[in-house]
């Protein structure tokens, strides 16, 4: 297995956002900016896209103020426009990288906060694999 880098990314978009100012684009810079989703409840996410199909090998999250998420899961959208996990992390301190080497490439990645609570993403920084 090999990092390379990532294909180009493209538009980010989320289930919610909490206001005009915090949305989901936010999170593909790493700028002071950030995606907030509209209330506290579980079940929120945020989508990266990439130009062309990628193979995740860690996904980074960057959170405001450290926030700590404490169950979140990392999923790919397959063919049929399904959302499939491939990795899931729990507790830690942020920011924090998930190892997710995925053998599947995909152009549409998601972060889905499985907890309750106040999260606000600055960042979503990615790596790439390929493997021989």
């Amino acid at each position: 297995m090999e990092t390379i880098a990532c294909p180009t990314r493209g538009a980010a978009y989320a289930d919610s956002q909490y206001s005009g100012s915090y949305v989901p684009g936010n999170v593909n810079d790493s700028s002071s900016s950030r995606w907030v989703p509209n209330n506290a409840n579980a079940g929120h996410w945020v989508a990266i896209t990439f130009a062309t199909p990628a193979k995740l090998g860690t996904i980074t999250v960057y959170t405001y103020n450290n926030e700590n998420p404490v169950d979140n899961t990392i999923q790919y959208k397959d063919e049929q426009g399904a959302w499939q996990s491939v990795a899931q992390f729990t507790s830690g301190s942020f920011p924090r990288a998930q190892v997710v080497n995925s053998t599947i490439a995909a152009t549409d990645w998601r972060m889905l906060v499985n907890s309750a609570g106040w999260l606000s993403i600055t960042w979503l920084e990615t790596t790439c694999v390929e493997f021989s």
